[in-house]
C-alpha cells in the first residue's frame, strides 16, 4: 500500500533534477551510478510515474544531516533489474517497449492503470528472458508476446492486470482526495473479514466521502473512527459483505498522509477472485478475438487484488476448473502475483478443458523453459 502511494504521489522530483547531493563524494558517486538502465529508458521524461521516487516525497522535510538514499528504493532497483535483463537478451520489439515506457504520464488520469499494465508485461518478459525463452514483443495489435512452437506454429502470451475497485483502491482515492489539503495524518482501514475483491461503486464512493470529510474535520476532533459496510459488486453470487473500521489519527507535522490496510479474516474467497478474472479479461471480446488467431496463454496479474496471495495460487487450478465456458478461446489462464519489489513472479495455471489438445501441446512445447513455473 505504501509503495503504491509513494509511486504515484505528486512531487517535484524529476530525472536529473533531484535534490543536490550533499553526501561525501562516495555517496554522490553511488547516486550517479544508480539504476542506469532505468535512467536510460526514462530519457528526458519530466512527467513519468516513476519520477516520484527520484528523491524524497514533496511533503517530506529531510534534515541536512539525514541521508535520504532514494536510489536504493526497491521499486526502482527491481524495475531497473528487469529492464537490464531485457536489454541483455534483446527480444524483438524492445524498441517499441522503450517508447511505450516513455509515453507513460503521471498526470494522466489512467496513469496508475497504464503503468501497472506495462509493469506486468515487463515482469513476465524479464522472467521468460532470464530463463532462456525465445520470444518477441508484439508491435502490432494482438497478444503481448509472440513465440514459435517446435512444430513451427506461432503461439502467444497475453498479459493483463486485474486491480478492480477494492479496499486498496478506496485508500488510494482517499489519499488522492486529501493530498492538496496540507494534512498530516494516518488513515487505517481494518476489515473484520477479507474484503470483497470488487466493491459496489455506491458504497465505495460513500466511504471515500466519509473518510475525506472526517479527515478534513480532524482539527475539531483529534481522533475519528467509524464503521462502514462494503458490499460486493455481485452479492447475488453469494459473495459476502464486509464490515470496515476506519481510524484517523494525527501525525507529527511534515509526515504527510499515510494509509494502511489490515484484515482480521483469512484469505479471499477463491471463487470471488476467479470471477473477477473470468469477467475481465478472460471474457473481453477484443482479447477473445485475439486468442482465436493462435494458441494463447492468458496471464492475469492479480497482485492488486486485496488479500490474493499464496492461498489463491495454490487453489487456482481447482477453483477455475468450473469457470471455463465451452467458447473460451484461451488455451490456459495463469494467475500471477508479483509485488513491485519482487523480481520474479509467482504463477499458477488452469487449463481450458475445452481447448484443442494440439493447441495445448504447441503452447506447452513453446514454453518449456518456464513450463514448470507456470504449472503448464
Amino acid at each position: 500500500m505504501a509503495d503504491a502511494e509513494h509511486l504515484f504521489a505528486s512531487g517535484d522530483a524529476q530525472l536529473g533534477n533531484s535534490p543536490a547531493c550533499t553526501e561525501p563524494v562516495a555517496g554522490c558517486e553511488e547516486e550517479a551510478r544508480a539504476v542506469p538502465v532505468l535512467r536510460a529508458w526514462l530519457g528526458n521524461s519530466q512527467d513519468h510515474p516513476l519520477l516520484a521516487l527520484f528523491g524524497p516525497p514533496a511533503d517530506l522535510v529531510v534534515p541536512p544531516s539525514v541521508r535520504y538514499t532514494w536510489w536504493r528504493d526497491p521499486i526502482l532497483t527491481t524495475f531497473n533489474d528487469m529492464l537490464a535483463i531485457l536489454e541483455r537478451t534483446g527480444p524483438a520489439g524492445l524498441d517499441r517497449m522503450r517508447n511505450r515506457f516513455r509515453e507513460l504520464r503521471a498526470t494522466n488520469p489512467e496513469g496508475r492503470k497504464d503503468f501497472m499494465n506495462f509493469r506486468a508485461e515487463v515482469t513476465v518478459a524479464a522472467f521468460f528472458a532470464e530463463h532462456g525463452l525465445c520470444f518477441g514483443f508484439n508491435t502490432d495489435p494482438g497478444p503481448d508476446l509472440l513465440l514459435t512452437a517446435p512444430s513451427g506454429r506461432p503461439v502467444a502470451v497475453e498479459i493483463s492486470t486485474r486491480a478492480p475497485h477494492a479496499l486498496s483502491s478506496i485508500a488510494n482515492e482517499v489519499v488522492t482526495g486529501l493530498r492538496d489539503r496540507s494534512l498530516d495524518l494516518k488513515i487505517h482501514f481494518h476489515a473484520h473479514d477479507y474484503p470483497p475483491v470488487s466493491i459496489r461503486s455506491r458504497e465505495r464512493d460513500d466511504l471515500v466521502r466519509r473518510v475525506v470529510t472526517a479527515a478534513t474535520n480532524l482539527k475539531a476532533n483529534p481522533f475519528a473512527a467509524f464503521k462502514a459496510t462494503v458490499i460486493p459488486d455481485r452479492p447475488e453470487d453469494g459473495y459476502a459483505a464486509c464490515t470496515i473500521t476506519v481510524q484517523i489519527n494525527p501525525l507529527p507535522k511534515g509526515s504527510g498522509i499515510q494509509a494502511a490496510i489490515s484484515m482480521s479474516g483469512g484469505h479471499p474467497h477463491e471463487h470471488d477472485v476467479a470471477s473477477e478474472v473470468a469477467k475481465q479479461p478472460l471474457r473481453d471480446k477484443k482479447k477473445q478475438a485475439q486468442a482465436r488467431t493462435k494458441p494463447t496463454l492468458l496471464i492475469a496479474d492479480i497482485t492488486g487484488l486485496d488479500g490474493a496471495g499464496q492461498h489463491t495460487l495454490r487453489h487456482w487450478s481447482d477453483t477455475f476448473a468450473s469457470a471455463w465456458a465451452p467458447n473460451d478461446p484461451f488455451v490456459a489462464l495463469a494467475a500471477m502475483i508479483c509485488p513491485a519489489n519482487h523480481l520474479s513472479p509467482q504463477l499458477a495455471t488452469s487449463h481450458n478443458p475445452h481447448a484443442d489438445p494440439a493447441d495445448l501441446h504447441d503452447l506447452q512445447t513453446a514454453l518449456v523453459p518456464v513450463r514448470h513455473y507456470l504449472g503448464l
